[in-house]
C-alpha cells in the first residue's frame, strides 16, 4: 500500500500507532500480562462490578470519561452533543459498558462495531483515585468475554495520542492488555 501511494504521488504526513486485541478462544486472563492479571484479582476481590450499559447511560458514562480524561490533563475530542447527534444517527453502532464500586461509576467505555469482526473502544477510562485497582482491567476483560460470545475477531485501541506524539504509557497499558501493535499512515496529495 505504502509503494502504491507513493507511485501515484501521495506523501506521508503522520504515522501512529495502533493496537487491538485479536480475539480467539484464549480467556482474557491468558492473554494479558502478570501485572495486569493482579490488578483484575484485586479488582475482583474489591467487589468491583462490570455491566453492560443501555443508551440511556451514554451521558453518564461520556461525562465519566470525561473527567478522566481531564484528570490526565486531556480532553475529548467530542462534544457531548456531538456525540449525541452521532449516536442518534447509528444508535445500533454503540454500545456502553461501566465498572462501579458500591453502586459508583469508577470506569467506563463507548463502544463502536465497526463491522462484524471489529469493535472499537472509541473512548474509555476510569477515575485516577482508582489507579492503585485499575477498574480499566475488568472493564476491558468484561468487553473482551462479550466480543468472544459475539464472534468478534478483534477488539480495536486504536492510537495513543498525547498531543504532541505517543502516549507511551497508555500504548504500554493497551500491550499488557494482549494488542499487538499496527502502524497506522496518513498520506496526502496535492492536487
Amino acid at each position: 500500500m505504502y509503494q502504491a501511494y507513493s507511485d501515484s504521488d501521495y506523501y506521508p504526513t503522520k504515522s501512529e500507532i495502533v493496537a487491538g486485541i485479536p480475539i480467539d478462544s484464549h480467556s482474557f486472563e491468558s492473554i494479558i500480562h502478570t501485572s495486569e492479571r493482579k490488578k483484575l484479582k484485586r479488582c475482583i476481590h474489591h467487589g468491583l462490578i462490570f455491566k453492560q450499559g443501555l443508551i440511556e447511560d451514554y451521558i453518564e458514562i461520556y461525562d465519566l470519561i470525561s473527567t478522566c480524561r481531564e484528570e490526565r490533563g486531556h480532553h475529548l475530542s467530542l462534544s457531548k452533543s456531538d456525540l449525541k447527534n452521532i449516536i442518534e444517527q447509528q444508535t445500533e453502532a454503540f454500545s456502553y459498558y461501566s465498572v462501579s464500586n458500591d453502586g459508583k461509576m469508577v470506569a467506563a467505555a463507548i463502544c463502536i462495531h465497526i463491522s462484524q469482526e471489529i469493535y472499537y473502544v472509541f473512548y474509555g477510562g476510569h477515575l485516577k483515585a482508582y489507579d492503585k485497582l485499575s477498574p480499566a482491567v475488568l472493564l476491558y476483560k468484561g468487553i473482551y468475554d462479550i466480543c468472544q460470545q459475539r464472534n468478534i475477531r478483534r477488539l480495536d485501541f486504536g492510537t495513543s495520542p498525547d498531543g504532541e506524539g505517543t502516549n507511551h504509557d497508555l500504548l504500554d497499558f493497551k500491550r499488557y492488555l494482549g494488542s499487538d501493535l499496527s502502524l497506522k499512515i496518513t498520506f496526502s496529495k496535492e492536487l
